[in-house]
């Protein structure tokens, strides 16, 4: 893995020039202390929050997601512009986003997007996938980090049944579902609290291995 360094436009999100970045980011229920304290930033050129993948001390790139409205209606219709996107090169399969909350935590919390991982601060261990999947190097780097409790946080879309998931993980790991409650407007973790994610994820219910429901594409042993 390369690591990159931040462009020079890419300022702290606590700084003036990042108001409308941290304006955004707390409609989102993410308070600008708490998006320094992952040292998010701010793109004024792309008018986008800027997600930082680090492991240690090294960053690997990062992921933009815009403050701008994206679904506009027109004379032709409907049209819909990039949400999100990632930096050149971003070795998401192989890294996790924020995945320092790994170190000295006994559990993980598995989540698709940056907002669901934010979300779950309270509650520790939390990283982002970048997607749907969990790559072979991402296990490695749970297995790694001494992690004995994983709880999946990723969209209720992304689950498939795959067996057996505690192979790949270890006899050690124990594997829970994140339940995200059912109601108008939230879809994922992203659009919790960051109370209630913590009561949320608190309240998962254990992976039984007869019926493993679960995110991770299956490994080659």
């Amino acid at each position: 893995l390369k690591p990159v360094q931040w462009p020079y436009w890419a300022i702290s999100i606590v700084a003036n020039g990042a108001k409308a970045g941290a304006n955004y980011l707390l409609k989102r229920g993410i308070p600008a202390e708490l998006a320094n304290f992952y040292g998010i930033r701010y793109s004024t050129e792309r008018r986008a929050i800027m997600f930082p993948v680090h492991s240690g001390d090294l960053l690997y790139g990062w992921q933009y997601r815009t403050i701008d409205q994206t679904r506009y209606l027109t004379d032709a219709g409907i049209v819909e512009t990039t949400k999100a996107w990632s930096s050149k090169d971003l070795p998401k399969n192989k890294v996790f986003m924020f995945a320092n909350r790994l170190i000295n935590s006994n559990h993980a919390v598995i989540t698709e997007g940056p907002l669901d991982a934010l979300k779950c601060h309270g509650f520790g261990g939390n990283v982002a996938a970048m997607g749907k999947e969990v790559g072979a190097a991402q296990v490695k780097t749970i297995l790694r980090h001494g992690i004995k409790y994983v709880y999946s946080g990723l969209d209720p879309d992304a689950f498939a049944e795959l067996d057996p998931l505690l192979k790949k993980l270890g006899e050690e790991v124990r594997v829970y579902k994140v339940d995200i409650p059912i109601r108008e407007g939230v879809k994922d973790l992203g659009d919790l609290s960051l109370e209630e994610s913590v009561r949320v994820i608190n309240n998962s219910s254990p992976v039984l291995p007869g019926r493993l429901y679960v995110w991770m594409k299956p490994l080659e042993v």
